[in-house]
Formats: structure tokens, sequence, C-alpha cells
């Protein structure tokens, strides 16, 4: 009878215990996979805020860290891949394609309100970045060989297009990407980051909030409309990380990602990782050491500042965003996938 009774319960210690240490070391939790919408726009507050956006109108917000969501669909017709939350109640939203409707909601996504609208049929909204003094910058797929910029100083409520007035050409086949929002990339020192990819690819860098600009060459894979830079990420001293790749060919490991120590001046390329194209790339902590990228075909980490890549998930992944204030990482996909990294996964 003794024995009868001991296996049974050290059957239930093993399992408990096997369940406990998958669970500390499984490196990405799913929160969510509510709504038909792929989700490409992520706004990360804080360790319990998070607004996501995507395909057929939808959008999302948390209020405790994931555990609930709420879902309000504000045109079907509309995909918002550019989305930024300002704190747990207002937020902008921009669709991807024409007529460009911006939208800002003030009371946690019941209501929005039209802001800005551009129904040129060539306008296409790639992302775009904010600061916390209000000051924030859109970019779009370029028109007559000008990439679309709109600027803000005050949240979102008024928008200016200096576009024609700003010396950035670009070539025949050179656009951007929708495919994260995170092809631009802005510091409260002035410094801004443009990511550009198609026929050419290349970085275009700013020292003066987006005034003006020169261009830096990239060892990126170009020369097809679905090769080039699709996300970067920059730091407070002016290091850059991009990543890319083929998405038609999304499991290519060539040339996919390099990084510059020197705001663009000179470029290194990843030589080992990430394992292919990559539509998402972001710093984990402030200097840099560990970065996390996503694309179609897994998911890679970095813990020596991109000389070295992990896979450590193959679930495709559109985005990833980390929390403004905290240390809360989120990453979105297609069938309205919303998951979270797990930090004890990257101390390991």
């Amino acid at each position: 009878m003794m024995a009868h009774l001991i296996f049974p319960f050290f059957s239930f210690i093993i399992s408990i215990f096997f369940f406990q240490n998958t669970e500390k070391t499984e490196p990405i939790f799913i929160l969510n996979s509510h709504y038909n919408t792929s989700i490409r726009g992520v706004s990360v507050v804080d360790e319990k805020t998070a607004w996501v956006s995507g395909t057929n109108g939808w959008v999302g917000r948390t209020l405790n860290r994931g555990k609930n969501w709420e879902w309000h669909q504000i045109d079907s017709t509309q995909d918002y891949r550019t989305l930024y939350a300002f704190n747990e109640n207002e937020a902008i939203i921009a669709n991807a394609g024409s007529p460009l409707n911006i939208y800002k909601t003030y009371d946690g996504g019941k209501n929005w309100k039209l802001i800005y609208q551009d129904s040129r049929p060539e306008i296409f909204i790639d992302g775009g970045d904010f600061l916390e003094n209000g000051q924030g910058i859109l970019y779009g797929d370029p028109i007559k060989g000008h990439f679309q910029f709109l600027f803000t100083q005050d949240n979102g409520e008024t928008w200016e297009n200096y576009s024609d007035t700003i010396a950035l050409k670009t070539v025949e086949g050179e656009a951007g990407f929708a495919a994260s929002g995170t092809g631009l990339r802005m510091h409260s020192d002035g410094k801004v980051v443009l990511a550009s990819g198609g026929l050419k690819s290349r970085v275009f860098l700013s020292q003066d909030f987006g005034k003006t600009w020169k261009d830096s060459q990239v060892p990126i894979q170009q020369g097809t409309s679905s090769q080039g830079i699709f996300s970067l990420a920059m730091n407070s001293t002016g290091k850059i990380w991009v990543v890319g790749g083929d998405y038609l060919n999304d499991k290519n490991k060539e040339m996919v990602g390099a990084w510059s120590l020197d705001f663009g001046n000179t470029w290194n390329e990843f030589t080992n990782g990430p394992h292919g194209y990559r539509s998402s790339i972001e710093i984990i902590d402030e200097d840099g050491e560990v970065l996390l990228c996503s694309g179609t075909s897994g998911v890679d980490l970095s813990k020596d500042g991109g000389l070295h890549w992990e896979l450590i998930s193959q679930e495709g992944y559109h985005t990833i965003k980390k929390s403004r204030k905290g240390n809360w990482i989120i990453l979105t996909g297609s069938n309205g996938r919303i998951a979270e990294l797990n930090l004890e996964f990257i101390k390991r």
C-alpha cells in the first residue's frame, strides 16, 4: 500500500518540477491570439500598458500586462501599421495606403478623431517615431523621388508636410517597408535614422530632427522590390543596427543585417546570424548588448551587441517593441498573435 502511494506522489512532484522548469526556460509566451487581424503596429507604454493595431481596422489595448485586451474596430477596410500610444488613454494610428487617415483617441480607443488626411493615390505611410516631448515624424514611400515626411510638435494634434523642401532624393525602385513601422528611429539629441530598400537599400542619417540628411551604403541584400533594410534600431550613443533581407526568401541568411558604431560612417555585416529575413529589431538593454530581431521565419537573440545570434523561436513575428518605461517586450504577428519575451531566458 505504501509503495503504491509513494509512486504517485513522486510522479506528481516530478511533473510539477518539469512544468515549472519548462515554463522558466520557454523564451516566448503567447498572450493573446484573438480577432482576424495581422498585427504590425505596437506601442508599449510601460510594464502594464500596451496597444496593438493591424489589418481589418482592429486596435487592441491592455492595462494589465496582457491578461485582458479591449478591442475596437475603427474601419474594417484599413490596415493600421503605424501606432504610437502616449499613455493609457491617448494614441495615434495611421493606415498603410491611400487615402491616408491619421486618427487620435483620447478615451482609450472607444472614439477616434480624424486628425489628418491625404488623398493622393501615391501616398503610403511606412512608420515613424515619437519623443516624450510630443515631437514626432511619420514617413512614407517616395513621391516624385522624395520620401514623404509628416512632422508634429504637439503629440499628433497637428501635422506639417515638408517633403518637397527636404533634400533627400531617392532613386527609381527605392522605397520604405511598412513591415513593422520601425524603419525610422529618432532620439532627443536630434539624431534620426531612416531605412530604405528595393532596387537600392541604404540608411539616411540626420542630426537635426530630419531637416537635412546624408546617406550611407550598407552591406544588405538589395536589388529587387522584396529586398533591403526593413527595420533599424539606434541607441543614445549613435550605434545603429539594421536587419532585413528578402521577405520572399525568408530563410536566406546571407547579408540580412549589419551594425555601425559611428552613426553610419562605417558598417559591419552580421556574420553569425540572424537566421533569415527579419522585419523588426529592438534594443533590449541601454548599451545595445542585448538585441532581439524577428521575421516570418523566426526570432533571434544576441547578447553581445550583434556579433552572434541565437535562434530562439521558429515561430514568425512581424514586430518587436520594448516598453518605454520598464522592461516588457512584446512581439506581434499574423492571426492576431501577441506574445511576450521571457526575460529569465535572457539571463540564462
